[in-house]
């Protein structure tokens, strides 16, 4: 492959531009992880900023099980990380394709 450095300079640069463009994207970013059949449900931003929670009312009850309500709460949350992850493994992955020359591998 011969890529002179200008080249190479330029579209570093781009793949720089597109992932703080992705940045601010994922801060606008707005996923649910749910837990217990929509029971408990936390919404995190892009960031893993959680911006919401929501509780069941039939959680908030005396025959409400305070380790179940904490385990509930555990799977939604990871739930929500893992639905972050995947859109930003999405979104970083796209932007790299478009600016990468055809045949420019990366070492990783």
């Amino acid at each position: 492959m011969n890529l002179n450095m200008a080249e190479l300079m330029k579209s570093m640069q781009q793949m720089q531009e597109k992932m703080q463009t992705s940045e601010q994207e994922l801060k606008k970013v707005r996923l649910t992880g749910e837990a217990g059949a929509g029971l408990v449900k936390i919404t995190l931003s892009g960031q893993y900023e959680i911006k919401s929670l929501e509780l069941d009312d039939s959680l908030i009850g005396a025959e409400a099980d305070k380790q179940v309500l904490t385990d509930l709460l555990v799977a939604a949350f990871n739930d929500g990380i893992k639905k972050v992850q995947e859109a930003t493994q999405n979104n970083m992955g796209s932007g790299l394709s478009d600016i990468l020359p055809p045949g420019f591998k990366l070492p990783f």
